[in-house]
């Protein structure tokens, strides 16, 4: 069994519904548009959409390997070989500095782009965790060559 990586629920869910209400922002102030669908949004779905898309991630680290479950309308499951593993970025965005939360994204080789490949959201000690999964992926390397 993997070692389950620790996220913050709560913030995630504050995240993620302060998220969408900027891109309504956005659309108000270009299509005049985004504060009807910001309304409908915070009023009719943030409320049980942000909290059940903060439920669906689940980060697990393996020997070999690192899954990544996201997403409530399209789940998305990654696995991730760990010595396909070529950088790991903390990311924190202004929305995200509001909610105290940082962002570990994911590149591997051969992918052909700069794009993570997967994203692991409010994680509690991003630095530990990135150092835990960098001495896995170092140990997995170092079992491919003995």
């Amino acid at each position: 069994m993997g070692k389950e990586i620790d996220f913050d629920r709560e913030k995630v869910t504050k995240y993620l519904t302060l998220e969408i209400l900027s891109i309504c922002a956005v659309l108000a102030f270009v299509y005049g548009i985004g504060i009807i669908l910001g309304i409908i949004y915070y009023f009719g779905i943030a409320w049980w959409l942000s909290p059940m898309q903060a439920n669906a991630c689940k980060y697990q680290l393996y020997e070999k390997t690192l899954h990544v479950d996201r997403g409530v309308i399209v789940l998305r499951r990654s696995v991730i070989p760990l010595d396909q593993i070529t950088d790991l970025v903390l990311v924190q965005n202004f929305i995200m500095r509001f909610v105290g939360i940082w962002t570990l994204q994911i590149q591997t080789a051969g992918k052909g782009t700069s794009f993570p490949v997967a994203t692991l959201l409010g994680i509690i000690n991003p630095e530990q965790v990135r150092d835990e999964i960098l001495a896995a992926r170092d140990a997995c390397l170092k079992s491919y060559k003995s």
